[in-house]
């Protein structure tokens, strides 16, 4: 059977599921159920990409920013990916800036004390359409630099039209720069940019599917072929593409779509094309994000959604965290994931200028404390929890998932940590024999899902920062009880 269609396959057992609602006011409890095997954790998952956003923050230098530099201390991106984003194709490391752009000077040094700060190991942007010799600088200043270069990306998002550069033209390019960062790095990996979802994914008959073999493109298969690099690159946004105009549907229908989006059964088959695709290879994904900023751009034709507005929400935080989780959770390639980004975009940044750390940032600090000192994770499948479908008319309206996620962090095979992933309206029991004991609990929630949702006097997108808090809990013999709309960690306190 061709591999290609093995996501059919999914399709079809999902479709069988028994796709049962649920019914507001019931007590949910998860008690019974079965923990998967554990996945080595990849601590590089848990990673941040900065942008050259960074330089318009008002001081000179961002390190005189406390407030920005205790973000990215408390956030401890283990990979930084610098300068990111579609800079990098223009970017001129003898300037330290963009090609025919105002040159800020923004050299090796300067990423570097940003990715000290936060004890990162620096991802290098490299734009291959420089001359190598820029390259070839670059190198020579971080080696003698004592600066490190384990890892170097090879363009951004070079396989759209819109840069004009074909396959046989990058492949050319690209390896000259290999060879040159080879010389100075021998054991660096290097990055190509393989593609992002709507290359993976379409809608067949309504439905989400792989796309056949036949439709992925010549840049796709032409450098699946080729054996310069280390991994491959891949861009992963959740946008709200398939619901068009927010208003159509309902706040509970966008908050299903938003969630099954980031299911297990999608994370799985995405990532496991990416396998076959570019066998024997890793995979950086390197920006990614529950990312609706279409919503917030003129010229996007779509009409004003303030009043609609799903960014920097309790939604956008548990997609991630579960897009985050169910990847490293599961049995995949993926080596490195950098989300975008750190500063200022307004629908995924993790600090802004008017407001400081956002509910994003508030995510992976939880994170940070979840994932440190461990050395596993995995997955709880419940038995008889409430089921959420996409909604009816998008790619993802046959898929279905539980709306309460469990995941587990062990240490030398011993459970230390606990997250309960929870977007209903209603709070959750979870039984003590699934948490560690004693324990401690914390939940970081806001009010709803979509606060303000429908709402016409929102704020402008610039200065959105809807409300969260934190939230400690009582573990008791009986376990825990999450609230609504939170995403909780529990951890032992006797480890």
């Amino acid at each position: 059977m061709d591999v290609y269609r093995g996501f059919g396959v999914i399709a079809v057992c999902l479709l069988s599921l028994v796709l049962g609602g649920y019914a507001g006011g019931e007590e949910v409890v998860l008690d019974a159920g079965t923990w998967e095997a554990v996945v080595p954790l990849r601590q590089e998952l848990f990673s941040v990409a900065v942008g050259l956003q960074i330089a318009g923050v008002p001081q000179a230098d961002p390190q005189d920013n406390a407030s920005l530099m205790k973000c990215l201390a408390e956030v401890a991106s283990p990979v930084l990916r610098v300068p990111g984003g579609d800079s990098m194709n223009t970017w001129n490391w003898d300037t330290g800036g963009q090609d025919g752009k105002d040159r800020p000077g923004l050299g090796v040094s300067w990423w570097q004390a940003l990715a000290r700060r936060g004890g990162s190991v620096p991802l290098w942007g490299i734009n291959v359409s420089a001359p190598p010799d820029v390259t070839e600088r670059f190198a020579r200043r971080l080696r003698d630099s004592g600066d490190r270069g384990d890892c170097f990306e090879f363009g951004n998002e070079l396989y759209y039209d819109r840069w004009g550069i074909g396959i046989e033209q990058y492949l050319a390019k690209a390896q000259a720069h290999a060879a040159i960062l080879r010389k100075y790095f021998p054991h660096c990996k290097l990055g190509v940019p393989l593609a992002s979802y709507p290359q993976w994914a379409t809608r067949k008959e309504g439905r989400f599917a792989l796309r056949e073999p036949a439709e992925l493109s010549p840049w796709i298969r032409a450098l699946a072929r080729a054996g310069f690099y280390d991994a491959v690159v891949l861009h992963l946004y959740t946008t709200p593409w398939d619901l068009g105009f927010l208003g159509k549907y309902t706040k509970d229908e966008v908050a299903h779509w938003g969630w099954t989006k980031a299911d297990r059964s999608v994370v799985d088959a995405v990532f496991g094309l990416a396998r076959r695709v570019a066998p024997g290879q890793r995979v950086w994904v390197t920006e990614w994000a529950f990312n609706a900023s279409q919503y917030l751009q003129e010229g996007k034709g779509y009409p004003a959604e303030r009043r609609w507005q799903v960014h920097q929400t309790m939604l956008a935080v548990l997609h991630d965290a579960r897009f985050l989780l169910n990847t490293a959770a599961g049995d995949n390639p993926v080596e490195i994931m950098t989300t975008w980004t750190l500063v200022d975009q307004p629908a995924v940044a993790l600090w802004k200028q008017s407001s400081g750390p956002t509910i994003r940032a508030a995510l992976f600090c939880l994170l940070r404390r979840t994932r440190e000192g461990n050395d596993g994770v995995r997955r709880f499948t419940a038995a008889g929890a409430p089921v959420w479908q996409g909604p009816a008319g998008t790619a993802f309206a046959q898929l279905a998932g539980p709306a309460v996620d469990v995941f587990a962090f062990s240490r030398g095979g011993r459970r230390t940590a606990v997250l309960v992933l929870n977007p209903l309206g209603i709070p959750v029991q979870i039984a003590a024999h699934l948490v560690p004991s004693p324990a401690g609990a914390q939940a970081l929630t806001g009010d709803s899902l979509l606060p303000g949702w429908g709402e016409a006097d929102n704020p402008l997108p610039k200065d959105w920062a809807p409300p969260y808090r934190y939230e400690n809990l009582t573990v008791t013999g009986a376990g825990v009880t999450v609230p609504p709309c939170s995403l909780t960690l529990i951890r032992g306190t006797g480890l």
